[in-house]
C-alpha cells in the first residue's frame, strides 16, 4: 500500500514514522519548500503526484483544496491523521471534543487515571502537539488513550472508535471555516457516528442544543443544576444515587465553570472503574493547563488566559475576575463581537485592546457606553499599560484566535507570561 501525507509539519512527520513502521510506501507533499523531507516528496505545492497513492492522509491544519477534491473524485480514501493513527491503537479510546473545556477535561481524565495507576496515554489536538500517531505502537491492550480532538480532525474520520465520548459544550467558532453554526455542530457530533450501545456518550445537559441528539450509544450527563447522571448540588457534586463525588473546593482552579469539566473527567473515570476517593485525589492534585486560567503571579492576581479564543470562553472566563484590567483582542472568525464588547462592560474594570479586532471591539465599546480602554500596539506596549494602572487583577484573555500576530495561543501566551516577568517583577 501507498500513502500520502498532506502536510509534514508535527502530525505528518508522524505519520510517515508509523507509516514506515508498519511497511507502507510514503510520498508526503508539503507547500512550504523549506522543509526537509527525508523521503519521497514534493515541496511547494501539492500536484497530482499525490493521487498515486492508494490513501491521503490530511494533517490537521490543511483545509480541503483541489488535490483532496480530485483525490476524492478518483475514489482516493481521504483521512485524517487522528483516523489514521486510530486503526493501530490497542486498549480503550476516550475521545473528548467542545468548543470550551476540552484541553482542561483532557487533563483532569489523564490525571485521575495516572494516579490511580491505569496505563493511560494522552494526545491529538491537545497543544504543545501530541499526534496519536506517537502514541499508537506504545499503547497494550489495557491502555487508556485519552483523546482531544477538534471539528476540523472529525470532518475526516471514517471508523475512528472511542469507547467513551464526551462533548462538554458547543457554542459558535470557527465561523470563518464553516458555513452556519449548523454545519459546525454537525462536525462536533461526528464524534458520535460510530459508537454502538455498548459505548457510552457523556453530555452536557445544560447544553441545550445536545440534549436531544440521536446516537445510537448509552448517555450519562452532567449538569450544574440537580438532574443528571452527576450534578451540582450546593457546593458538591453527586451522582444520580446522591453520593457525593466531590466538592469545588476540590478544584484548585480559577473559575466556577471548572466544575464542568471536572464532572465529565469524573463520570469518564467512574466508567473506567475508578472509585470517588481517587477520583477526588486526582482532582485535588490537577493543576490546569498552561495557558487556561494559568496563575502567572498572586500579587497581584495575574492570569494568563490565551487559550481563551471565542466569545462564549471570553465571557465566562472574566465573569469569574470581576473588576480586572482585561487584555482582550485578537482574531474574531467571523464571531460576534457584540458579545466580547457585552461582557467587558458587564465584568471588567478597564480593558486593553490589542490584535487585528481592536478596532471593531473599541466602536462596539463606544456604542453601548463603555469608554474603559486603550488601545494598544503590541502585547508588551499592553502588559506595560496595565502596570502603570496597578490592578489588583489582570488577565490576558483574548477572545479570539492568536494568528494575527502570534504562531498560536502557546506563543502568545509565553510572551506575556516573558512581559509580566519585565514590568512586574
Amino acid at each position: 500500500m501507498k500513502i500520502g501525507i498532506l502536510g509534514f509539519g508535527r502530525s505528518g512527520k508522524a505519520v510517515a514514522k508509523l507509516a514506515i513502521e508498519k511497511g507502507y510506501n510514503i510520498f508526503v507533499s508539503e507547500i512550504n519548500p523549506k522543509i526537509e523531507i527525508p523521503y519521497p516528496n514534493e515541496k511547494g505545492k501539492h500536484s497530482e503526484k499525490l493521487l498515486d497513492v492508494d490513501l491521503v492522509v490530511v494533517s490537521p491544519g490543511v483545509r480541503d483544496n483541489d488535490i483532496i477534491k480530485k483525490a476524492r473524485e478518483k475514489n482516493i480514501p481521504v483521512i485524517g491523521e487522528m483516523e489514521f493513527a486510530s486503526r493501530f491503537l490497542k486498549g480503550k479510546i476516550v475521545a473528548i471534543t467542545g468548543t470550551n473545556g476540552k484541553t482542561t477535561t483532557v487533563g483532569m481524565v489523564y490525571n485521575i487515571l495516572k494516579k490511580f495507576g491505569v496505563e493511560v496515554f494522552y494526545g491529538g489536538n491537545i497543544l504543545p502537539g501530541v499526534p496519536l500517531s506517537e502514541i499508537a505502537t506504545k499503547t497494550s491492550n489495557d491502555s487508556v488513550v485519552v483523546v482531544e480532538v477538534s471539528s476540523f480532525q472529525l470532518e475526516r474520520i471514517d471508523k475512528f472508535h472511542p469507547q467513551i465520548a464526551v462533548i462538554t459544550n458547543v457554542t459558535p467558532d470557527h465561523m470563518d471555516r464553516y458555513s452556519s453554526f449548523e454545519s459546525y455542530l454537525n462536525a462536533k457530533l461526528r464524534l458520535f457516528i460510530n459508537q454502538t450501545f455498548e459505548d457510552t456518550a457523556i453530555i452536557n445537559m445544560d447544553c441545550l442544543i445536545l440534549r436531544d441528539i440521536p446516537i445510537s450509544s448509552k448517555i450519562q450527563y452532567f449538569s450544574t443544576n440537580s438532574q443528571g447522571d452527576m450534578y451540582l448540588s450546593g457546593d458538591a457534586v453527586l451522582d444520580r444515587d446522591g453520593n457525593e463525588v466531590f466538592k469545588k473546593e476540590d478544584i484548585s482552579l480559577i473559575g466556577d465553570f471548572f466544575v464542568e469539566d471536572a464532572m465529565a473527567a469524573a463520570l469518564v473515570c467512574k466508567l473506567i472503574g475508578v472509585d470517588y476517593n481517587h477520583i477526588r485525589d486526582g482532582l485535588r492534585s490537577f493543576r490546569g493547563i498552561p495557558h487556561r486560567m494559568e496563575v502567572v503571579k498572586k500579587f497581584p492576581l495575574i492570569i494568563n488566559n490565551s487559550m481563551c479564543t471565542n466569545p462564549a470562553a471570553f465571557t465566562k472566563s472574566i465573569s469569574n475576575v470581576k473588576g480586572a484590567v482585561v487584555i482582550a483582542g485578537g482574531r474574531m472568525k467571523g464571531l460576534n463581537i457584540k458579545e466580547i464588547a457585552s461582557a467587558i462592560k458587564k465584568f471588567a474594570g478597564f480593558v486593553i485592546l490589542i490584535g487585528e479586532s481592536r478596532e471593531q471591539i473599541s466602536k462596539e465599546l463606544r456604542d453601548i457606553g463603555y469608554l474603559d480602554f486603550r488601545l494598544a500596539d503590541t502585547l508588551e506596549e499592553a502588559v506595560k499599560v496595565s502596570r502603570e494602572l496597578t490592578p489588583k487583577i489582570l488577565i490576558l484573555s483574548p477572545g479570539g484566535a492568536s494568528q494575527d500576530m502570534f504562531r498560536d495561543f502557546t506563543e502568545r501566551g509565553e510572551l506575556f507570561k516573558k512581559f509580566v516577568e519585565k514590568y512586574y517583577g
